[in-house]
């Protein structure tokens, strides 16, 4: 019985050994394949990790080349716009200089037609305008149907016709006019005066206002009192 135990036991361990062999090999083989495949990832991640060094490096200078590039495109842009900011400042400044000379150039012609046109008017026969008659009448209602003496300076055929045209102008707004030529000795008021008594103060107001508004006589117009209580008079004379 000892004997076939022994044997027994003999036989057990002898398998027991093959099997570890066996799986030893087996490690063997995997610990080859595994150590092949780490030799290759190894060898690949070097592989590519230098590749993507080099890479990243020509990345680097083509970056950098690309910013250069940019940034000398951005200056260049940045000095156009200056040129045309100081090209739009010069034209703005020049037209603004036209436009000053312009202005006082039309200021200029201004005042010389003005200047003109005072020159034609003190040289020009006065006369009494359809408008100016309208005016007259409006104006001289109260003293329909009331005397008014007009005295024309002679010897100037300026004021002689003017005179007449004022005549024929206050008769058509309904007042009675008596006149005639006159010589006066001294100083006379240049164009239109008047004269009038204590009784026709008012009437020579309204008279005053009338030549005025018209347009016929200078404000304020000459007027003088008449030692006779009931005259109302007007003096033609030339103007200045």
């Amino acid at each position: 019985m000892a004997e076939r135990t022994t044997s027994s036991s003999s036989k057990g361990w002898s398998v027991n050994k093959l099997e570890l062999e066996a799986l030893l090999a087996r490690i063997d083989i995997w610990l080859l394949v595994f150590g092949v495949v780490v030799v290759i990832g190894v060898a690949g991640e070097s592989y590519f990790g230098i590749r993507h060094w080099w890479n990243s490096r020509k990345l680097q200078v083509l970056q950098n080349t690309e910013n250069l590039a940019q940034q000398g495109e951005i200056e260049r842009l940045k000095k156009e716009s200056a040129g045309i900011r100081s090209d739009t400042a010069r034209a703005l400044e020049r037209a603004a200089h036209a436009e000053q000379k312009a202005a006082e150039s039309n200021r200029i012609a201004e005042e010389e037609r003005l200047a003109r046109i005072k020159i034609e008017e003190k040289l020009a026969p006065r006369q009494i305008t359809s408008e100016q008659q309208a005016k007259l009448s409006l104006k001289l209602k109260p003293l329909i149907g009331k005397k008014v003496d007009i005295t024309i300076l002679s010897g100037n055929p300026e004021t002689d016709k003017f005179g007449h045209s004022l005549v024929s102008a206050l008769r058509a707004a309904g007042l009675l006019v008596d006149f005639g030529p006159a010589v006066i000795a001294g100083s006379v008021p240049a164009g239109l005066s008047l004269s009038f008594g204590s009784n026709r103060s008012r009437d020579a107001q309204i008279l005053a206002d009338a030549l005025i508004e018209a347009g016929l006589a200078s404000k304020p117009i000459f007027v003088e009192k008449s030692s006779s209580a009931d005259v109302l008079g007007i003096t033609v004379a030339p103007r200045l």
